[in-house]
């Protein structure tokens, strides 16, 4: 994708329904999902601000899922 971010941090906390063996897939598990970016000029959805010009942006991203197999 090409996008640059001077930091970025990927939180992923998640529970299986039942634990996998080592012969078998994965089984089914309930997830949240955190990341937090720093914007500087160089990201594509930073926001200049003539104002404040060494003030950097800041995104956060929180995602639930669910991941079935059988």
């Amino acid at each position: 994708f090409n996008l640059t971010f001077p930091l970025q941090v990927l939180l992923d906390l998640s529970y299986a329904y039942r634990p996998q063996a080592m012969w078998a897939p994965a089984s089914t598990r309930f997830g949240v999902a955190g990341q937090f970016r720093n914007l500087n000029r160089f990201s594509n959805r930073y926001d200049f601000d003539p104002a404040n010009p060494g003030r950097k942006g800041r995104e956060w991203e929180i995602k639930t899922y669910v991941q079935f197999t059988y």
